[in-house]
């Protein structure tokens, strides 16, 4: 899937999608072919500043750029809190995956067209060591990406996600109400079905909202710029068919590979090299926290950490903690 063409983004003066208003410098597209085009964010070549704040630009070249994967019904701007003082040191590309946000993708979408879009870009970029960064279903795709980049993937960061997830009878401490939650979500899974409760949304706004309430530790406490934002993000979701396919067809393909691809994914991580860093909330209400402790006596050279106060996207509500186990993390790389 070799790119055709990377474009300067235009932000439109209005419409759906709107970016976080400090990223818009950083918008590109990455044409991919008829039909599919990848959005992206990047901050250009590695800034290399150092701890004591001055630039050293023979440790900037040899420091690696970070991909920054966002998950299930999500964008780019799930790292905005992120991308500003990572970009400091290093180079950051945070992708709107297949079909999601600004992203155009004909079809439906897969884990493999997202493997196949992102390792695109990679090479479009022509970068030459990454540390790929998944959040929830996007620690899939970053796990995917780390095994078929080698030695040029010299770490691995999983934030509240990873495949496959943990056995059941590893989960000895569900989180609370996640069997109605895990009910809400197989139902999602029907055909038509699905497709109705999340069509549903268009004419109940404010449930869409109360939707986003179990993925963060206390959403009626963040920063009401925050929740505004979130709140118009969700809505735009809802609201757009391309999405609504996009949402379906990758959870339906997310299924399907826990069900035939387990092996594959275990075959990865057992053959990992590199360290690998799990992060997670300590009130991730959406995933098992023994979904971690699993992928760490998997891995060789994985270790864990849990973030206290955190929730399912740790990235949006618990930012400086997760920015701090990063740079100590990519320090030792």
């Amino acid at each position: 899937m070799p790119g055709e063409a990377i474009l300067n983004y235009e932000e439109p003066a209005s419409g759906p999608m709107k970016l976080w208003p400090t990223l818009a410098p950083l918008a590109r597209r990455l044409v991919l072919g008829p039909g599919r085009s990848l959005f992206f964010l990047d901050s250009g070549r590695s800034g290399g500043v150092g701890r004591d704040g001055r630039r050293d630009s023979s440790a900037a070249e040899s420091l690696p750029s970070l991909l920054l994967i966002h998950g299930l019904g999500d964008e780019a701007d799930s790292w905005r809190h992120l991308v500003a003082p990572l970009s400091r040191r290093y180079r950051v590309i945070a992708p709107d995956l297949p079909g999601f946000g600004r992203s155009t993708w004909r079809g439906g979408t897969s884990l493999r067209d997202c493997e196949a879009a992102v390792l695109a870009l990679v090479a479009a970029l022509r970068l030459e060591r990454v540390v790929p960064v998944g959040s929830s279903l996007g620690a899939a795709i970053a796990q995917r990406v780390a095994a078929r980049l080698g030695t040029a993937a010299p770490g691995l960061v999983l934030v509240d996600g990873g495949w496959p997830p943990a056995p059941a009878k590893r989960r000895t401490r569900r989180p609370a109400g996640a069997s109605s939650r895990e009910a809400s979500m197989l139902s999602m899974l029907l055909p038509i079905r699905g497709e109705r409760r999340y069509t549903a949304y268009r004419r109940d706004h404010p449930g869409a909202i109360r939707s986003l309430g179990p993925y963060y530790a206390d959403f009626d406490a963040l920063p009401e710029e925050e929740r505004s934002f979130l709140a118009r993000r969700v809505i735009d979701r809802v609201e757009c068919d391309s999405q609504r396919r996009a949402y379906f067809s990758l959870l339906r393909s997310a299924v399907l590979s826990t069900i035939l691809g387990r092996r594959s994914y275990l075959r990865d991580l057992a053959a990992l090299r590199c360290p690998m860093l799990v992060l997670w909330g300590s009130e991730d209400r959406v995933l098992p926290r023994a979904t971690a402790d699993y992928l760490c006596s998997i891995a060789p050279a994985a270790r864990s950490v849990l973030l206290e106060g955190a929730g399912h996207l740790p990235q949006q509500d618990r930012p400086a903690a997760v920015l701090s186990a990063l740079e100590e993390f990519l320090a030792g790389l």
